[in-house]
């Protein structure tokens, strides 16, 4: 939102009455349309259509009417151009004209109806709207939501003739507060010198995103517009990535984002709330006592406070992260980015290094002495990074097991790790961890040893476990005896990956099933090319298998004796029909099969 959250700034730029030609409110009325009355502002969102009409209605009024910049440091008239008009030009030259007739928000001229807030978006007004428009579209696009999905934009959210309705004294009743509430995630748009985060309103909005975050699934992605073009850091995978086999998401994601410029989250990361500005003094007052919890919001606010702290290092970490593999695979120190992460009070960290060459032991040793105590969520993809040994993962290791984790995603594929690196990792699983995800594929050291110890080490009250040791061909049944004896009776979604472990036979698998909780809800198998497997395994899991159960997905392809040997690779799977062997043993159930060979 930013410095505009009360409107235009005052007495600094040419008032409404000077700018306003009464000829033009038709003109406008019936250029944007009927409109009509939306009464809960969270429901005034604007569409990505509606914001590409207004960017096309700009570039056509600012040469016909002549517009003329509102800044206060203009000495004399500047001309404007489509791409530099900002929101307090916008506001003073189409909004406030375009309604003046009936005096309400924007959106409620260009709506036929509520359009419920998605995606709400804080920014500062002195940004252009076309850079913002354009980082907007940028946004929808990546995360697939059409032309119709609606952001809650202030400046066309709000009342601009009685910003009063809108703003009240106490910013959690405030407009912008009642669009955070219903939005599934928060679009930061940073301008070119970050001076969004040195507006108070700026910050309050991340103060509340931040906050949500910690209970829910509130998103929080950032976008600027560098180099002519939107650049966008999102938080985890969006559906723009979801092409094709997932081991590469994490890939296309690194791609779009190497190119959001690192200088931006240096900025942030030495923004303080304590210090922000506002274009009406009494908002900063109002926000400031409102974020320490004062009960007068008229006070004189603190000059220091923890729960300033709270905010400062909660947003710096959040920037640390977003950029941690940008500052890293451009050589820049990583210093300053470790130790905001350890004064944070973040709950939920997400990395992916995958694929990358500079990430070393002394990187995720730096990056695992910096988590902080609060952590409760860790995900971490270290795919096939050459510099990575048994050295940081120990660390890692070590630094987890001081942690009340409760869900851990670890994917250490394709790297050059022993047993003892998996042994350490084991033995870091606390008594708090519900969801478990370690992939350990393509590992080609790792023995029984590492999946003896992995199981035993299973937490008794964990709900998800996903476990893959895909491609390690020294696995044998002795890891699957084990799983048998060690997978708690509170799972209820399990995911075994064994594809390419040839050791492994019918006996072993036969076992694994018996000792399957009785409570199960969701099982997964991979036994692609496990070669010694016969149609006797299918049979024993049809037999075997909880009539809890409602969905199993197997990968049986390359197996001689169930699905033939066809040369195929594992990413040229397909959906086959269910043996029949295993629809006699399930007998009638209402489980649902997806068979993969």
């Amino acid at each position: 939102m930013g410095s505009g959250a009360s409107g235009a700034r005052n007495n600094d730029v040419a008032q409404p009455k000077e700018l306003i030609n009464p000829k033009l409110e038709e003109v406008h009325t019936e250029l944007l349309g009927g409109g009509c009355i939306i009464h809960e502002v969270e429901n005034r969102a604007i569409t990505i259509q509606q914001l590409q009409d207004l960017v096309r209605n700009v570039e056509t009024k600012v040469k016909e009417e002549k517009w003329v910049s509102t800044s206060p440091q203009a000495l004399k008239p500047v001309k404007l151009k489509a791409k530099s008009v900002n929101l307090y030009d916008l506001v003073a030259w189409l909004v406030k004209p375009a309604t003046a007739a009936r005096r309400c928000s924007y959106v409620e001229l260009v709506a036929t109806g509520p359009q419920p807030t998605r995606w709400f978006t804080s920014h500062w007004w002195g940004e252009p709207v076309f850079q913002f428009v354009t980082c907007v579209v940028k946004h929808s696009e990546q995360r697939r939501l059409g032309i119709k999905a609606a952001y809650w934009v202030c400046a066309y959210a709000n009342n601009q003739w009685d910003l009063a309705s809108d703003l009240v004294a106490n910013p959690a009743e405030s407009s912008f507060r009642r669009a955070l509430d219903v939005a599934e995630g928060t679009l930061s748009i940073l301008d070119g010198s970050a001076i969004a985060y040195s507006r108070v309103w700026c910050n309050y909005e991340m103060f509340v995103t931040l906050e949500k975050a910690k209970s829910a699934s509130h998103l929080f992605d950032i976008y600027t517009f560098h180099a002519h073009q939107p650049r966008g850091i999102t938080d985890g995978i969006t559906e723009g990535d979801m092409r094709g086999a997932s081991w590469w998401w994490e890939d296309r994601k690194w791609t779009r984002e190497k190119n959001f410029p690192v200088n931006l989250a240096q900025a942030a990361m030495q923004a303080r709330v304590e210090l922000a500005e506002a274009s009406v003094d009494m908002d900063r007052i109002h926000i400031l006592n409102a974020i320490v919890g004062a009960e007068d919001l008229n006070q004189t606010p603190p000059l220091e406070h923890e729960c300033y702290d709270f905010v400062n290092t909660t947003l710096h970490a959040r920037f640390a992260l977003a950029t941690f593999k940008l500052a890293l695979e451009a050589g820049l120190p990583l210093e300053s980015h470790v130790r905001v992460i350890s004064y944070s009070h973040i709950a939920r960290i997400d990395l992916s290094f995958r694929s990358s060459e500079v990430l070393s032991d002394h990187v995720l040793m730096q990056l695992s002495s910096s988590l902080p105590s609060t952590l409760r969520e860790l995900s971490l993809n270290v795919v096939a990074c050459k510099q990575l040994s048994n050295q940081g993962i120990q660390a890692l290791a070590h630094a987890l097991h001081q942690l009340p984790l409760e869900s851990l995603h670890l994917d250490l594929a394709k790297n050059v790790l022993t047993d003892a690196a998996v042994q350490a990792l084991a033995a870091s699983h606390g008594s708090t961890l519900k969801h478990l995800w370690l992939s350990l594929g393509h590992l080609a050291s790792l023995t029984d040893v590492s999946g003896e110890c992995v199981a035993s080490a299973l937490p008794t009250g964990l709900k998800t476990l996903f476990l893959a040791f895909v491609g390690c061909r020294q696995i044998t049944g002795k890891t699957l005896a084990s799983l048998s004896k060690s997978i708690p009776p509170t799972a209820t979604h399990l995911h075994l990956l064994f594809g390419d472990c040839h050791l492994l036979d019918d006996a072993a698998s036969v076992q694994l099933f018996s000792g399957l909780p009785q409570g199960l809800l969701e099982l997964e198998l991979d036994f692609w090319a496990c070669s010694q497997l016969t149609q006797a395994m299918l049979e024993a899991l049809g037999a075997k298998l909880p009539s809890t159960v409602s969905r199993l997905e197997l990968t049986m392809g390359e197996i001689p004796a169930i699905s033939g040997v066809y040369g195929r690779r594992y990413a040229k799977r397909e959906l086959k029909e269910t043996p029949p062997v295993l629809l006699q043993a399930l007998g009638h159930t209402n489980v649902s099969i997806e068979y993969l060979a």
